[in-house]
This record gives C-alpha cells, sequence and structure tokens, in this order.
C-alpha cells in the first residue's frame, strides 16, 4: 500500500509531471524523426532499385542486339562467300 501511495505522490507532485511529460514527448519525437528518416532511407532504396532493374533491362536489350548483329554478320559473311564460289565457279566454266 505504501508503494501505490508513493507512487501517486510522485505523479501528484507538478515538477515530477512536468519530467515525465518532457520525457514522453521527447521520445515519441525521437520515434516521429527516426520514422521518418527510415521512411526516406527506404523510398531512396525503391528508387534505386528501380534505377537498377531499368538498367539491367537496357544492358539485356543491348546484348540481345550485339548478338543478333553478330549472328547476322555471320550469316552475310557466310553468305557472301557462297555467292563468290558461285561467281567462281561459273567463271571457271
Amino acid at each position: 500500500m505504501a508503494t501505490v501511495r508513493n507512487l501517486v505522490l510522485l505523479f501528484a507532485d507538478p515538477i515530477t509531471l512536468t519530467t515525465v511529460e518532457i520525457a514522453a514527448v521527447a521520445a515519441v519525437c525521437g520515434f516521429l524523426l527516426k520514422w521518418g528518416s527510415l521512411a526516406v532511407y527506404r523510398k531512396r532504396v525503391l528508387h534505386l532499385e528501380d534505377e537498377m532493374l531499368a538498367n539491367h533491362a537496357r544492358i539485356l536489350s543491348l546484348e540481345k542486339k550485339n548478338a543478333d548483329l553478330k549472328t547476322e554478320l555471320q550469316r552475310c559473311r557466310s553468305g557472301s562467300s557462297l555467292a563468290e564460289d558461285k561467281h567462281a565457279a561459273l567463271r571457271a566454266s
């Protein structure tokens, strides 16, 4: 019983109540500031991830274009040598 009475007296004191209020407000402010900064960081990370995905997609499309051009170049080279062989055979006969 004495402990409950001491607690009531502790919170009834205006100086203690003000100290508790200040501590509570400071804790809430600290929590809100940390939550806000974490939200900003999360948003920034998501933006960077989106940018990286777009860059990877661009790289993949360029790689595909490069592979297609290499294939076309090989086809053209082999096709031109076949045409030259046909012309050479026709000239020889």
